[in-house]
């Protein structure tokens, strides 16, 4: 018994002393005291460690470099551990910094923390309970993650910045409490299992176009947020109702679309040759699906599982085609004539619809333009105030386009139910939006924010009168 305890003490200070080994400390910027090893001495190079009696505590920066005994030496890495049990609150990592290891803020205070982007490794543990963590802003352009590192945090919001090329693998997965993920422009591929078990999910922004959206890699399903996210967004504009693929685009990538619940029609140009699995798997909305491509593009596996009762509209002169290839799985295949593409002069105040295609040996449709709230239809580019509105003697193509405006009444109230909208010095404040998404508008259309809602929430802007829209509600407000 007395030398299992001895040996347990003299464990207990043998870990003491390996976690207290430190080549030397000097204060940063704001005088807290940073402590170094040596990593490569002649190269110039240290990491961040621990000095053993949990000193970090409050704002910590990380200098890029440190001077000792008049040599410069560069911060690469943040050693295991190094701030594990602290009381840190927040912090700024080097630009420089490639590595994160081993737990190195395991269990602090931090409430946001910022990835460079030169980081290429985090490890393990790195960030895991850390039960204020409720923001991340990812800057690694190319980083591996060998597993969970965010584990038992309360991260609602994960931030990709331009410079990111690749999401790894798992790097969100198990964030219960995830709402928002913003994805950048440029990036590639994403791992998988990144958003795995993000059931919370309910935002994706993408601050790209759609087009380029189709130059993204997918490994698997849960590695598209939007297998989990209830909207999404690209360029600030909702995905919502009709997916129209531009022509040119000549592939649809493996779940570039897996659990979009929001589309009711996809639109397929001549251009496009394959769609890869599960690309629409769970879009259990769609209702039609519009395919301009006179040669049938190819799939392997169903692309569209979870779809049901939908109807398939193709180039009369490909109907056969269509049905001796696999795309039999929709069961449903139309012939079209010609094609008429119905469009809405701004989605943001409605939408436009066929409801009935120009079937092979017809030369009529059907079309209806659906006004969102506090909007109205107003007329059809050509002049006609039909809606819905049949149209006859269709010999060739044709675009007909909905004009939509503001309702002069009802949405001028400042206050409707509990929503309510405040001009004061500071700009629009809202009440009553507390955790909804708030979008303010201006009187052309134009989407000026976009942003999910504290209690009040303060919008800078311009004097003016705009729409603001927030938890199914519309209210024209006037910023004095």
């Amino acid at each position: 018994m007395k030398k299992t305890i001895l040996f347990c003490l003299l464990g207990m200070m043998s870990l003491s002393n390996v976690w207290a080994q430190f080549d030397f400390s000097a204060p940063n910027s704001n005088d807290v005291t940073i402590y170094y090893n040596i990593i490569d001495a002649e190269g110039g190079v240290v990491e961040v460690t621990h000095n053993g009696n949990g000193t970090y505590s409050g704002d910590v920066v990380i200098p890029d470099s440190v001077s000792y005994e008049g040599k410069k030496y560069v911060v690469k890495s943040v050693g295991g551990r190094a701030f594990a049990y602290s009381t840190l609150t927040s912090l700024q990592l080097p630009e420089q910094l490639t590595r994160i290891k081993n737990g190195a803020f395991l269990m602090t205070d931090l409430s946001l923390v910022a990835i460079p982007e030169n980081v290429t490794e985090v490890e393990l543990a790195a960030f895991n309970n850390c039960p204020n963590l409720t923001s991340v802003m990812w800057g690694a352009k190319n980083c591996v993650v060998p597993g969970r590192v965010f584990l038992n945090t309360g991260i609602s919001s994960m931030t990709f910045g331009d410079s990111v090329k690749h999401i790894p693998a798992s790097l969100a997965s198990g964030l219960d409490k995830l709402l928002t993920v913003t994805l950048p422009v440029g990036l590639k591929s994403i791992g998988k299992d990144a958003f795995l078990d993000c059931n919370s999910l309910k935002t994706m922004f993408y601050n790209g176009t759609l087009d380029d959206w189709y130059d993204i890699k997918f490994e698997d399903k849960e590695s598209n947020p939007m297998c989990y996210a209830s909207r999404e967004f690209f360029n600030n504009q909702e995905l919502i109702g009709e997916l129209i693929i531009s022509a040119g685009i000549t592939e649809v990538k493996d779940y570039a679309f897996v659990g979009c619940t929001g589309l009711t029609s996809i639109t397929i140009p001549n251009s496009l040759k394959s769609i890869g699995k599960g690309a629409f798997d769970g879009c259990e909305s769609v209702e039609k699906i519009y395919s301009y491509a006179v040669t049938p593009p190819v799939f392997l596996d169903n692309p569209f599982v979870g779809m049901s009762n939908v109807e398939l509209y193709v180039p009369c002169s490909s109907e056969i085609a269509y049905l001796q290839s696999n795309w039999v799985v929709l069961e449903d295949i139309i012939g079209v004539e010609h094609w008429v593409t119905v469009l809405s002069n701004n989605e943001a105040m409605g939408t436009a619809v066929l409801v009935q295609p120009v079937e092979c040996g017809s030369t009529m449709a059907k079309i209806e333009a659906i006004p969102n709230e506090g909007y109205h239809f107003v007329r059809w580019n050509d002049g006609n105030t039909d809606n819905p509105r049949i149209v006859n003697n269709i010999t060739s193509d044709v675009t007909y386009i909905a004009e939509f405006a503001f309702n002069a009444s009802g949405v001028d109230a400042v206050a409707q139910q509990d929503l309510t909208v405040v001009s004061t010095d500071k700009g629009l404040q809202v009440y009553g939006a507390a955790g909804h998404e708030v979008s303010v508008y201006n009187l052309q259309g134009l989407c000026l924010y976009r942003g999910i809602a504290d209690e009040p929430t303060v919008i800078s802007l311009p004097t003016g009168i705009y729409m603001v829209q927030a938890g199914g509600k519309t209210i024209k407000a006037v910023n004095k």
